[in-house]
């Protein structure tokens, strides 16, 4: 419930760094040794990196090992155009890491949608790399991390674009292909979540272009929002959320129950005048900012008014927890709101409205608290992966960066809740949810800053598309417990495309750990595995 404070912080410091003045900019380089991190004396491939044109600042570390062998991973910068159809307007440096293994085997290359997560202090853990027994790259992405084409000071954002961030992948490709990978490797570029995202659009790139950089591409959880003409405010994943995540499941099981009282929750903290009214009491108490920001920014509260405002947190937070923990995991834990009578019972123990008050209000740390745990007799092997350093990396939080807030509000299209299930007529209408979320919780900030910069959703619009013609081969895979598979390509693009594989993983959440058996479905893993295999032939 505290997302609405940190959009609203976000935008304004945003403003001010629009309010300064911009220069070519070449980051100056932090000297890892200053990290603590374990730094190895030069080899054959640092002295070789060491010879290439535009790389620099090579370092060799050896992380820990989960199996006690040593993988050695290498860090360095590459000099790049902050404008590549300009290369004039000065040069940046991007950061690169290598995991090697062998120089004649296969090459995954995560396309970052972010800072680089590998970070010499542990081997990085990746199943495609795995399952193909891989040598692994992983580039950052612009404005992400050490990798800043301008000075952050000073910044506007400039050369933030996804053709400026394939190129940045094409020429480092190429470096290593003609200085390193010398032994006709097989290629795939892979990321998950806005690294999926990063990945696809190098393959669209790539066939304007005629680029053959990758033998392969395979995506993971990636969407593709175009929002409106006049807006990158794009309901499908919000509407997702609501009818999608959590429902498939064999009828009386706990996760189909878990679902319809997801559902009812909804429609009764509309409809149900107790739940209602307590709602918006413990709304007012626990988010006093958002109240006041609902009364300036609406001319006045009014109970519906604050009543979107609770349903656009309380929707994110749906989001949160089903994108970062499977389902089944936390179905048990949703209370039944058609228990709640109509006049609160005293009692000792949490009523039915209290239960339900908890669970819509629990902190983070409470949800965690609750599913985190690790049950009584649970198979170490399969257990699900979800602790806050798992599942980091691939969340697509829009605080993450302001960078990433500006790519959405300009090509990448930004997630919109959905309030299309409220009937019309009713104690809240759609038309004043969309009110609230519109003028009264900050989500448009941003792109108040940034107004005539969205491309109308056409770049977005033109990869969907595109997925039906694309010459590059492409493994897009995706959960149904997802919010984020709302915006997933469709299925006629991917069937008319022989080029084109879409998985899609029942009960998966935000993950692309296919090869653990807790996040994935047996078939799930052997349709990737067959079409990745399938591919590289």
């Amino acid at each position: 419930m505290k997302k609405i404070d940190c959009i609203f912080a976000s935008a304004l410091v945003l403003l001010g760094a629009l309010q300064a003045c911009t220069k070519t900019y070449v980051k100056e380089i932090v000297d890892e040794n200053q990290t603590g991190n374990t730094v190895v004396e030069d080899d054959d491939i640092s002295k070789l990196l060491k010879t290439i044109p535009g790389v620099s600042h090579v370092e060799i570390k050896l992380p820990e090992s989960k199996t006690g062998s040593q993988v050695k991973q290498y860090f360095f910068f590459y000099t790049q155009p902050v404008d590549h159809y300009a290369p004039a307007q000065g040069l940046f440096y991007q950061r690169v890491a290598l995991q090697l293994k062998d120089l004649a085997k296969p090459v995954v290359v995560i396309t970052q949608g972010y800072e680089l997560s590998m970070d010499g202090k542990a081997v990085k853990e990746d199943d495609l790399t795995t399952l193909l027994d891989a040598n692994l790259v992983e580039i950052e992405f612009r404005y992400f991390g050490q990798s800043q084409p301008e000075d952050m000071n000073n910044v506007e954002f400039t050369y933030l674009y996804s053709d400026q961030s394939a190129y940045d992948i094409h020429n480092i490709v190429a470096m290593l292909k003609a200085n390193v990978f010398k032994n006709g490797n097989k290629w795939i570029a892979t990321g998950a979540s806005k690294g999926g995202i990063t990945s696809t659009l190098h393959a669209y790139y790539a066939d304007l272009n005629g680029w053959k950089d990758f033998d392969l591409y395979v995506p993971f959880c990636a969407p593709f929002l175009p929002g409106s003409a006049q807006s990158p405010l794009d309901a499908s994943v919000g509407k997702y959320v609501l009818t999608n995540c959590g429902a498939g499941y064999p009828a009386g099981s706990i996760e189909a129950v878990g679902y319809a009282n997801l559902q009812k929750i909804l429609q009764q903290s509309v409809s149900k005048p107790i739940l209602r009214n307590a709602i918006l009491c413990r709304f007012h108490q626990e988010s006093p900012d958002q109240y006041l920001t609902i009364m300036n920014q609406l001319k006045g509260a009014t109970e519906d008014r604050m009543l979107a405002g609770f349903l656009l947190g309380y929707m994110e937070t749906l989001l949160t927890r089903f994108s970062d923990v499977p389902f089944s995991d936390w179905a048990q834990r949703v209370p039944d709101p058609d228990l709640i009578k109509d006049e609160q019972e005293e009692s000792i123990m949490m009523s039915p409205l209290d239960q339900v008050l908890f669970f819509i209000f629990m902190s983070e740390q409470d949800f965690k608290d609750l599913v985190y745990a690790k049950e009584a007799g649970e198979d170490e092997d399969t257990k699900a992966i979800h602790t806050a350093d798992d599942m980091l990396p691939l969340r697509n939080n829009p605080e993450y960066s302001l960078a990433y807030s500006v790519a959405s509000v300009r090509e990448l299209g930004a997630v919109g809740m959905d309030f299309s299930w409220l009937p019309s007529g009713s104690f809240l209408t759609p038309e004043v949810g969309y009110a609230v979320e519109y003028l009264a919780t900050g989500r448009a900030r941003e792109m108040d800053y940034y107004e005539g910069q969205w491309d109308g959703g056409k770049l977005m619009q033109s990869v969907r598309s595109w997925i039906a013609d694309s010459q590059q081969k492409m493994v897009f895979v995706y959960g149904t417990n997802d919010p984020w598979t709302g915006g997933a390509i469709d299925d006629a693009a991917a069937q008319a495309n022989p080029n084109v594989v879409k998985v899609l993983n029942f009960g998966g959440c935000h993950n692309d750990s296919f090869l653990n058996a807790k996040q994935f479905t047996p078939q799930a893993r052997k349709q990737i595995e067959e079409a990745v295999r399938n591919f590289l032939k």
